[in-house]
């Protein structure tokens, strides 16, 4: 897989169909949603209007997550949205049949998940709080002294 600037892209080709996806955010992180975006054609003959499989697992797990998407009437291409589990290499598989079936496999790394953002917010509440209760008990000195 090569990593863009907006998304980490695979393209595939045999003698007769390609597939080329998108894979949004470029940096996925575990337990955040993962948009793919699929395109198969075909070389020759009437274009690919079947359904492809897409499954996302760890590398070191036996099972994942698998869905079946259809492509939307007039749409050209077909969106899923899954959320790799765990930090790592995950392995990305796409299958669909045309002349026969075809699977293809892409690997790429998940990061870690970052803090939380919420004590991030309650720590400059309480700085923010403790800033004003200091302010507003130097300005009651201050009056309580010119008194």
């Amino acid at each position: 897989m090569d990593r863009g600037p907006a998304a980490l892209s695979l393209e595939w080709r045999d003698a007769e169909d390609r597939l080329d996806a998108s894979l949004t955010p470029n940096a996925p992180v575990a337990g955040e949603p993962l948009e793919v975006i699929v395109h198969v054609g075909s070389f020759d003959g009437a274009a690919f209007d079947g359904p492809v499989r897409i499954n996302l697992r760890s590398i070191n797990a036996t099972m994942g997550q698998s869905v079946t998407v259809t492509r939307e009437a007039g749409k050209p291409a077909w969106r899923a949205t899954l959320t790799p589990q765990d930090p790592g290499t995950t392995t990305i598989e796409f299958g669909f049949r045309t002349t026969r079936n075809k699977l293809v496999h892409a690997s790429f790394e998940v990061g870690t998940p970052g803090l939380p953002r919420w004590p991030w917010y309650v720590v400059i509440g309480l700085g923010t709080a403790g800033a004003l209760a200091f302010g507003v008990r130097a300005v009651l000195r201050r009056s309580a002294e010119g008194a």
